[in-house]
């Protein structure tokens, strides 16, 4: 059986359907439900004044949506995509945002390297960091400089910091939620330290331990334990006074 295509008819041709990759500026993101950008690909399309000229290419992979700063919104700010199109630029996709070009030499290291050592402080601060945590097992999936994800990738832990002290983090043994920053810990134990207010849920296997300045709760009936016996209760579901505070019993508490 003759094969369907020769050798000499599948080597690679000028304005044929290879990609090649691109480096491009970002221009324009489209209103919603058009996923593509639009891209200024250099230096081939570096004179082109009118910006309706520029392709529109989707993300290269299924379910993402790329986007970034552009030459519509941010000037001179716009940042640099990858892309792979084809030589006639007539069909491509948007790889991602691009990093900036450095030398590859092993001495110098990568200067937009996101900052570990105050990542790995701030964690410890709040008992954050696990034994077997090691800055060669995370795998960041994204950063800027206000906001950090990242994933263990040999023990599952995952990781979401804002800048602003806001974090997720799930570990093996604790699960942490917190709003809000307090740069020191000593707010764990004195809520009236003068630091930034916030607020913050730990939970293990063993308990759950809240951390807020005041805490509120919502609920049409609160049961503590299954002894079935009201909280604060009265005959008259009076208030009940102690020393100088007014508690009002709540019939749908429960012991």
């Amino acid at each position: 059986m003759q094969p369907q295509y020769s050798d000499t008819a599948r080597q690679p041709h000028p304005y044929s359907d290879i990609l090649h990759i691109y480096r491009a500026r970002a221009v324009s993101k489209p209103d919603p439900g058009d996923d593509r950008l639009q891209v200024r690909i250099l230096p081939h399309m570096a004179d082109i004044m009118e910006t309706a000229l520029l392709p529109y290419y989707p993300p290269f992979f299924k379910g993402n949506v790329i986007v970034s700063k552009t030459e519509e919104i941010d000037k001179e700010e716009a940042e640099y995509v990858w892309v792979a199109a084809l030589p006639d630029f007539s069909l491509g996709f948007v790889l991602g945002v691009a990093n900036s070009f450095e030398a590859s030499g092993a001495s110098e290291k990568f200067s937009r390297s996101y900052d570990y050592r105050a990542v790995h402080q701030g964690l410890s601060r709040r008992n954050l960091i696990p034994k077997y945590l090691d800055y060669k097992n995370l795998y960041v999936q994204y950063w800027t400089d206000q906001y950090l994800e990242m994933v263990d990738f040999r023990h599952g832990d995952k990781y979401i910091i804002q800048s602003n002290g806001n974090m997720i983090v799930m570990e093996t043994n604790q699960i942490y939620l917190r709003v809000g920053s307090g740069s020191l810990d000593e707010a764990e134990e004195n809520l009236s330290a003068s630091v930034p207010p916030y607020s913050a849920i730990r939970m293990s296997r063993q308990e759950i331990r809240i951390t807020t300045p005041s805490l509120s709760i919502k609920a049409g009936q609160i049961s503590f334990g299954d002894k079935n016996l009201n909280l604060l209760a009265t005959a008259s579901l009076a208030p009940i006074f102690v020393e100088g505070a007014t508690l009002h019993p709540q019939k749908h508490m429960t012991l």
